[in-house]
């Protein structure tokens, strides 16, 4: 075989707006040793915590850009661990918008090959989706960090957003879970992260 498969990773973000101050979290998690989850698919399983252990965090804070709309200019202003390097400055062009996502815990199927050699698509279980209002956030950096931080934006430069949505009880945030199994399946969808503490 040729070439390697990105282990399991996850980022969580945070936006936190205030009276004409705004602040944006990354946190920076691997599996822990014992999750089994270091080239995990997705079954639902991987949305638990405990299976999850922090590995570096970045907080950018900034201000509205006074020229128009959701606009905010930010700069790092701390952060700390290994694997959660960040550039020093973003813009985040904000707008309203609406996500339709899956249940907490819906599972991706892999397809499989039918007697003709032709393939089954992936499906998702539970397939129904709920839609919620969402703050969707595109990511711009500066001409000069650009080829340096790609790869620590990627897939979140244009045209993948960040979308917030209002934290609640039952749902405290909107998830993009994607899989790269290679032959198998290489598929995303917006999750629900489970709410509760579980």
């Amino acid at each position: 075989m040729m070439g390697k498969l990105p282990a399991t990773s996850r980022r969580l973000w945070t936006l936190l707006r205030g009276a004409g101050i705004v602040r944006l979290r990354t946190t920076c998690q691997g599996p822990t040793e014992q999750s089994g989850l270091m080239y995990g698919s997705i079954t639902g399983r991987e949305q638990d915590d405990a299976l999850w252990s922090t590995t570096g965090w970045l907080d950018y804070v900034g201000t509205v850009v006074a020229s128009g709309g959701e606009r905010y200019r930010l700069a790092r202003s701390a952060g700390g661990g290994e694997g959660c390097t960040g550039p020093e400055a973003i813009e985040l062009r904000c707008a309203a918008a609406s996500v339709a996502a899956l249940a907490p815990r819906a599972a991706l199927i892999p397809g499989n090959k039918r007697d003709d050699d032709t393939m089954r698509p992936a499906r998702w279980q539970p397939p129904t989706r709920s839609a919620a209002p969402a703050l969707r956030c595109l990511v711009a950096l500066d001409a000069g960090e650009q080829e340096p931080f790609r790869f620590w934006l990627h897939p979140l430069v244009d045209p993948f957003p960040l979308l917030f949505t209002a934290p609640t009880a039952a749902r405290p945030g909107v998830e993009w879970a994607f899989e790269n199994s290679d032959m198998v399946v290489q598929e995303g969808a917006y999750r629900w992260m489970p709410g509760g503490g579980r």
